[in-house]
C-alpha cells in the first residue's frame, strides 16, 4: 500500500511523519502476518481442507463474539488519546484503565453469550472443545494496549505488539501442533499469544511513562456509560464490519460441505491478512483526520492526495492477486486446495474497494458522523447476509460474492454522506486513472495466460506500473525527496 500523505500544516503531523508511522505499523503487520500465514499453511498441510475448516469457523464466531469486547472502544479510545495528547499522563491514563475495566465487564458477559452458543451448536465435541478454547481469550482482550500506542503516534510499539501476538502464536503452531494434537490445542495456542501480548504492553507502558493511576475510583454512570454511549456508532459500524468479513464463513460453515469452507477460508484468510494494511492506513491516518476535520480546505487536499496513491497501491495487489493466485495457494496449501484458486481471485478485488471507502469512513468518524457510518455499514451488512444466504448454492464463490456486493453498497452510501455532511469530494477524479490502469492489466493478463501465464504474469503487472509511473511521477519523486530532505536534516 502507498503510505498515507499529508498536504496541509492543518492535519497537524508532517507527511514524512505520517509516512514513518505508517511504515512502522506496516512493517510490524508485515512479519505479524507472515508469521500467521506460516501457521495456517501448517494447519491447512497437516488438517487437510475439511478439517481446517473447522478452525475458520471457529474463528469467525469468536471474531464475532470479540465485537462487545471490543464495541467501537479501541477506536474511541485511540481518538480521545490523540484528543488529550496536551491533557496530562495521568488524564490519558485514567482513560485507558477506564475503557479496560469496562471491556472487561463486555467481555464476561459476550463469554456467558458464546457457551450457550456453543451449547446449542450443530458441531461435534471436538469442533466445540475448539470454540470454548478460542473463546476464553474473549477475557484477555480488555488487557491489550495497543490502541494507546495508537493515539500516542507510537507506531512502533504498536507495531511491535502485533508482531509479538501472531509470532508466539506462530511458533506455538510450528513447535507442537501435528495431526495427532486435538483441535482445541490452537485455541489454547490463542490464548498464550494474547496473554503473552498483554504483559508485554503493560511492561511498554511502564517503561514509557513509569506511573501508574493512584486509587482511581471509577463509577459507572459518570465514567463507563458515558464512552459506551460515544463509541456505540463505532460499535456498531465494526458490527457491520465484522459481519460483512465473516458472516459468509459462518453461513458456509452451517449450510456448505466441510471442504468447501475449508477452500473459502484459505481465500478468506488471505485477503482478510492483505486487509490488514487497509486497515493499519486508516488507523495512521484517523489521527490526521480528526485534526484536519474542521478545515475542509486541508481536509479536501488530505483526502484527495491520499485517495489518489492508496488506490494504486490497492489496485497492485488486487492485480498480483488476480495474477498469482494459483501459484500461491497451491504452493502454500498444497494442491487439496486448489479450488481456493478462482476464489482468490475474485475476492481479492476487496482490497481497493476497502481502501476507497476507507476513506470515506474514517471521515465520518473524524467529522463526528459516526452515525451514518453506522447505518450504511448495517445496511451492508444486512445486503452481505441476504447475497450469503441466496449465493450458498454455489458454495465459496457464492460467499466470495456477498462480501463483495457488501463492501460496493457501503462504498456508494458512505461516499453521499461525506458530500453532504462532512467535505464535496469528487469521486471520478482521484480515481479514474488507477481504475482504468487497472482494467487494462487484467485485460491483458486474461488476453496472454491462455497463451502463456509466464509472459502474462509480467507484461501485466509492468504495464501498471508503467502507468503510475506516467500518472503519477511527479508525486512520486516529491514523496522520495521529502524522505530524503528529512534523512538529512537528522544527519546535519
Amino acid at each position: 500500500m502507498t503510505p498515507p500523505l499529508a498536504g496541509n500544516s492543518s492535519a497537524g503531523i508532517s507527511p514524512r511523519a505520517l509516512t514513518v508511522n505508517y511504515f512502522l505499523l506496516s512493517g510490524g503487520e508485515l512479519l505479524s502476518k507472515l508469521a500467521a500465514f506460516f501457521a495456517f499453511t501448517r494447519l491447512g498441510r497437516v488438517l487437510g481442507a475439511a478439517r481446517y475448516g473447522s478452525i475458520e469457523f471457529a474463528i469467525a464466531l469468536i471474531v464475532l463474539f470479540s465485537w462487545p469486547v471490543a464495541f467501537g472502544l479501541e477506536e474511541y479510545g485511540s481518538r480521545e488519546i490523540a484528543r488529550r495528547r496536551h491533557a496530562g499522563l495521568p488524564n490519558q491514563l485514567a482513560l485507558a484503565y477506564e475503557i479496560a475495566l469496562l471491556r472487561l465487564l463486555l467481555a464476561f458477559t459476550s463469554l456467558a453469550v458464546l457457551a450457550c452458543v456453543i451449547w446449542m451448536l450443530p458441531r461435534s465435541a471436538e469442533d466445540k472443545q475448539l470454540l470454548a478454547a478460542y473463546g476464553a481469550s474473549l477475557l484477555l482482550l480488555p488487557y491489550l494496549t495497543h490502541w494507546f500506542f495508537q493515539g500516542c503516534d507510537d507506531m512502533a510499539w504498536s507495531g511491535l505488539l502485533s508482531i509479538l501476538r501472531n509470532s508466539t502464536f506462530a511458533v506455538l503452531v510450528l513447535v507442537f501442533f501435528n495431526v495427532n494434537r486435538p483441535l482445541y490445542h490452537v485455541g489454547i495456542y490463542e490464548c498464550a499469544a494474547v496473554a503473552v501480548t498483554a504483559l508485554a504492553g503493560f511492561w511498554g507502558l511502564h517503561r514509557r511513562f513509569r506511573t501508574g493511576i493512584a486509587s482511581p475510583r471509577i463509577s459507572v454512570r459518570l465514567h463507563l456509560w458515558p464512552h459506551l454511549s460515544a463509541a456505540a456508532p463505532i460499535g456498531f459500524a465494526t458490527l457491520s464490519a465484522i459481519a460483512l468479513w465473516y458472516l459468509p464463513t459462518l453461513i458456509l460453515g452451517l449450510r456448505a460441505e466441510p471442504r468447501v469452507l475449508g477452500e473459502f477460508g484459505v481465500a478468506h484468510r488471505i485477503t482478510i491478512s492483505l486487509h490488514t494494511f487497509v486497515w493499519l492506513y486508516f488507523v495512521n491516518l484517523l489521527p490526521s483526520l480528526t485534526r484536519a476535520a474542521h478545515d475542509r480546505r486541508g481536509l479536501r487536499e488530505l483526502l484527495a492526495a491520499s485517495l489518489t496513491l492508496s488506490t494504486w497501491g490497492a489496485l497492485l495487489v488486487a492485480l498480483l492477486g488476480v495474477v498469482a493466485a494459483g501459484p500461491l495457494i497451491d504452493r502454500s496449501y498444497g494442491a487439496g486446495f486448489h479450488g481456493a484458486v478462482p476464489v482468490l481471485a475474485t475476492l481479492i478485488v476487496i482490497i481497493p474497494i476497502m481502501m476507497i471507502s476507507g476513506h470515506y469512513r474514517y471521515s465520518l468518524v473524524a467529522a463526528g458522523q459516526q452515525k451514518w457510518l453506522m447505518r450504511w455499514s448495517l445496511l451492508a451488512a444486512g445486503v452481505t447476509l441476504i447475497t450469503a444466504l441466496l449465493a450458498s448454492r454455489a458454495g465459496s464463490m457464492g460467499g466470495a460474492s456477498a462480501i463483495l456486493a457488501g463492501g460496493l453498497v457501503q462504498l456508494v452510501l458512505t461516499y453521499r454522506s461525506v458530500r453532504r455532511h462532512v467535505v464535496d469530494l469528487p469521486f471520478w477524479r482521484p480515481l479514474a486513472r488507477p481504475c482504468l490502469a487497472f482494467c487494462v492489466a487484467v485485460g491483458l493478463h486474461l488476453l496472454l495466460a491462455p497463451f502463456s501465464p509466464v509472459a502474462a504474469a509480467v507484461v501485466s503487472p509492468a504495464a501498471f506500473l508503467l502507468a503510475l509511473w506516467i500518472f503519477e511521477r511527479r508525486r512520486l519523486l516529491q514523496g522520495i525527496a521529502l524522505l530524503g530532505r528529512s534523512r538529512q536534516e537528522r544527519a546535519a
